[in-house]
């Protein structure tokens, strides 16, 4: 996504079971309730006046979303994506859907008219898409199908998981043995590595994880990349270290993530127009978040979406990455990384 030999790179194998074994339990700290508290001057990692404007962005956001949804579930991509795969397109929804269903967890302070019809429609649209394999696609015709088939699975599987309604739960339960499936293949690295890792996240969050087959939870072997010398904010570091803080096992000493965090910390989001990269901030507002120490950096993210990023119609414009389907979806999900931080202790 970097660049076109980074979005070409293909990682190693992921054993996606490895994720579903040590994710949660070993993560730098445990997520704090959703939502603002009582007296507004405080949402998750948000302070000051920052509340207030995560959730007119959010808002803003979610609308426009709701504003591309087509009345079958699925999402107008923009005028600005060009021509798609099939799967690609349905990897663009699921993505839309999992951030409209995380928005309405937020609760009734996020007042965004016909949200709950919204997500209803998406879901119902991601489990008509499912096939008999628990994949949430449409058959692949060869290998870009396959790593859009990984994506759409994967948050597909976000938000089913998000939704928690039985039969969005039953859907999970054949998607979870189709990720497994797709990871112990080999995932494409950078997105497609970090979206399957977060997935694992969520998917533990809502103590689900017995959707993933026992046997590959029983596995109990933790495969990392080498990582050579190189430090850095980009893609292929940001998903390298999400991943690892997934598997991290206590009294296990892995400085990586902590190094990729601080490369993060040191270049919070800038608007480069079309080089502006949604998904990656998605990425590194997943890792910024389980630090306690992200407050000045999505202080920073609020102000490039609220200033720069935003078009009039509240979507976020496509760029070289990603349509503005994609783009809005991931900014949505990045602040609400910041909605349920919880700033380091003083």
């Amino acid at each position: 996504m970097s660049d076109a030999t980074e979005k070409a790179r293909r990682a190693h194998p992921l054993v996606l079971a490895l994720a579903v074994l040590l994710a949660l339990g070993t993560a730098w700290l445990s997520v704090s309730a959703m939502g603002r508290e009582p007296d507004g001057g405080q949402a998750g990692i948000y302070a000051g006046d920052d509340p207030a404007r995560v959730e007119r962005l959010v808002e803003q956001l979610s609308a426009a979303l709701l504003r591309m949804q087509r009345e079958d579930g699925s999402f107008d991509p923009g005028p600005d994506a060009g021509l798609q795969r099939q799967q690609e397109q349905i990897a663009a929804d699921a993505l839309a859907t999992a951030a409209l269903v995380r928005v309405r967890r937020l609760g009734p302070a996020y007042r965004v008219d016909f949200l709950d019809d919204a997500c209803e429609r998406g879901l119902e649209w991601i489990r008509g898409q499912q096939q008999p394999d628990g994949t949430i696609s449409q058959p692949s015709d060869g290998p870009e199908d396959r790593y859009f088939q990984i994506d759409a699975t994967a948050a597909g599987l976000y938000a089913l998981v998000e939704a928690e309604d039985d039969k969005s739960v039953a859907a999970a339960k054949q998607a979870g043995p189709a990720l497994a499936t797709f990871a112990e293949e080999g995932l494409r690295n950078g997105w497609s590595r970090a979206l399957a890792a977060m997935t694992v996240d969520r998917v533990f969050a809502a103590h689900r994880q017995s959707i993933f087959p026992a046997e590959a939870r029983a596995k109990r072997i933790v495969r990392g990349r080498q990582v050579g010398e190189r430090r850095d904010h980009r893609d292929l570091a940001v998903a390298e270290a999400i991943v690892r803080v997934v598997l991290r096992r206590p009294g296990v000493a892995d400085t990586y993530p902590e190094e990729i965090l601080a490369a993060c910390l040191e270049s919070p989001p800038v608007w480069k127009t079309r080089a502006s990269d949604m998904q990656l901030w998605w990425m590194q507002a997943w890792l910024v978040a389980r630090s306690g120490e992200g407050a000045a950096w999505f202080h920073d993210l609020v102000t490039a979406l609220e200033e720069e990023a935003l078009l009039p119609d509240g979507r976020v414009p496509g760029g070289y990455y990603a349509s503005s389907l994609v783009q809005t979806s991931a900014a949505i999900l990045a602040l609400c990384e910041g909605l349920e931080a919880q700033p380091a202790a003083e």
